[in-house]
């Protein structure tokens, strides 16, 4: 059950998911506001469709600059 789950440490629940069309920058301060490392992503059904990490997320953000500065 969600109570038993939200005991285990570090655990993200369905509520702090983001939807699979959400902007980048918008992932991102959803990252930053919760300190989050991870956040689950899901389809607008709710179903459940993989993670979104910071790191990569980041990496993404950068390359997409980069691309625009050439």
């Amino acid at each position: 059950d969600v109570q038993s789950l939200s005991q285990i440490p570090e655990f993200i629940g369905a509520e702090n998911a983001i939807k699979a069309d959400v902007d980048k920058k918008a992932v991102l301060e959803k990252m930053e506001k919760l300190n989050l490392e991870i956040l689950p992503v899901s389809y607008e059904r709710g179903e459940f469709t993989g993670v979104v990490e910071r790191s990569r997320l980041t990496a993404s953000l950068i390359i997409d600059v980069a691309n625009k500065v050439k």
